[in-house]
């Protein structure tokens, strides 16, 4: 969770850096849930299979898992 600004006071330079840190990863996050829905699976689901939606959603998340990294690591 990003820190909040409290009056009028400026954030201290430890409040920035986890402000960026955290957006960083919210980034990362929201990349990570484009490529989940990138299948369209969910779509094509009949009633009679939603009893098994966590198991397809487990199975859509290893295989993007497997993709290439989303964030090339810096060196």
């Amino acid at each position: 969770m990003p820190p909040f600004k409290k009056g009028d006071r400026q954030f201290s330079n430890f409040e920035n850096q986890e402000g960026y840190k955290c957006s960083k990863v919210r980034i990362h996050v929201e990349r990570a849930i484009c490529r989940l829905k990138y299948f369209h699976v969910l779509r094509f689901i009949s009633a009679n299979l939603f009893k098994h939606v966590d198991k397809i959603i487990y199975v859509i998340s290893f295989l993007c898992n497997n993709f290439p990294d989303l964030i090339k690591s810096e060196k």
